[in-house]
């Protein structure tokens, strides 16, 4: 397995300071049958870039095993994919032209880029049921890890992208600035194209997003840093734009092939993170306090792993007991949150039982499921609570 590099992958600092640390946290994505079966955990903390504002996850953490995964990401294809697809074609890529997709899901990003006339699509995925599915899509899929290892064998294979698609893969890299020179190895050295795609981490202490300090994420990116990343991998920004998606936003590079490697940038923005602790806190104190005085049973809306991070990082494992969430293969199962047996509702589920309680509105991004939610709760009498509410008091 990779290992983390100590230094600052975007500026090569090696100016770190602790940021804020969750405690023991249940690993997402582990969703049981049997409350009593074990839960395992880990520490998690995060730590803050002092010269460009980067933050990563605190210690040593080795690159998840992907292998077993069974995670499509169809629902998180953005509102701007054509956007994404006419880029491509403004930068000179044509039908013809070899696109390589890294971190390629189920192919539901290629399906969007063959519906546009790409022919020569390439995805390189390390989830075997998500390779396989790609595959049953009709598209070539390499089932494995993106990274130095699998420059020489896709360059005999394939030769080199005209175009390359990185999108939300970059920030469960454990070596992020080999990763990127890896994908710069990759592309024709001219003429050619990459997208990098991230969430933007800025959001979370602008926002108080703090379920969006994930376990899988190891990294945080600003604009800049995600710049001087790229930069110090030998690419050449040439735009890194925000994008909103539900209730958060993306960073989008757009980048190519450059003969000169620049200077590490500076971030003068990693003021904000250093008051996340203190205004967590204070939420977690207020929202406590809230579901306490009010009616029981509580229920969360959601059980991805944005509401299981905010049911554990707000210490309400005891106190939930249900999740409503209408995937059918988490119906009946229940969530990785520490100290609870909540087991998961379907919406309809929810609607024929519950007529007494406290709904928490954690469906972030999702306002029309929230408003059925919502409605149901005020017909029965329910209580609601948004928590995001509360991060503004």
């Amino acid at each position: 397995m990779q290992r983390m590099t100590r230094a600052c992958p975007a500026c090569g600092s090696s100016r770190f300071e602790s940021l804020i640390d969750l405690g023991r946290v249940p690993r997402s994505g582990l969703f049981r049958a049997d409350p009593a079966l074990p839960l395992p955990a880990a520490p998690l903390a995060f730590e803050l870039c002092r010269t460009c504002g980067l933050v990563r996850m605190q210690g040593d953490p080795a690159l998840r095993d992907y292998a077993e995964t069974d995670r499509a990401t169809a629902r998180q294809i953005p509102a701007y994919e054509s956007e994404l697809v006419e880029k491509l074609s403004s930068f000179g890529v044509g039908p013809d032209d070899l696109v390589l997709e890294i971190g390629s899901n189920d192919g539901s990003f290629l399906e969007v880029l063959r519906r546009a006339g790409f022919r020569r699509l390439l995805g390189v995925e390390p989830s075997r049921s998500m390779a396989t599915a790609g595959r049953e899509r009709g598209f070539e899929v390499i089932n494995d890890y993106f990274g130095p290892a699998l420059v020489e064998p896709l360059l005999a294979g394939r030769g080199p992208a005209r175009a390359a698609v990185c999108r939300h893969t970059l920030e469960h890299v454990p070596d992020p600035l080999a990763f990127v020179d890896a994908l710069r190895r990759c592309l024709h050295p001219r003429g050619s194209i990459a997208l990098v795609e991230v969430p933007d981490g800025s959001v979370i202490p602008e926002r108080l997003h703090i379920d969006e300090l994930w376990d899988e994420h190891l990294y945080c990116f600003s604009p800049t840093n995600l710049a001087g990343l790229i930069e110090r991998a030998g690419l050449l920004p040439h735009s890194v734009e925000t994008r909103p998606h539900l209730d958060t936003r993306n960073l989008l590079s757009w980048c190519g092939p450059t003969e000169t490697r620049k200077a590490a940038r500076r971030d003068g923005s990693a003021g904000p993170w250093r008051t996340l602790g203190a205004a967590w806190a204070k939420v977690r104190e207020n929202l406590i306090d809230a579901v306490r005085s009010g009616p029981r049973p509580l229920y969360l809306l959601g059980a991805s792993h944005r509401q299981s991070n905010f049911a554990n990082y707000a210490g309400l494992g005891p106190l939930v007991e249900h999740f409503i969430d209408d995937d059918a293969a988490k119906v009946g199962l229940f969530p990785p949150v520490a100290g609870s047996a909540a087991s998961v509702l379907s919406t309809a589920q929810f609607e024929a039982k519950a007529r007494a309680g406290t709904v928490l509105l954690t469906a972030f991004g999702y306002p029309e499921w929230t408003d059925r939610i919502c409605g149901h709760a005020a017909r029965q009498g329910l209580r609601t609570i948004d928590p995001r509410a509360l991060a503004k008091l």
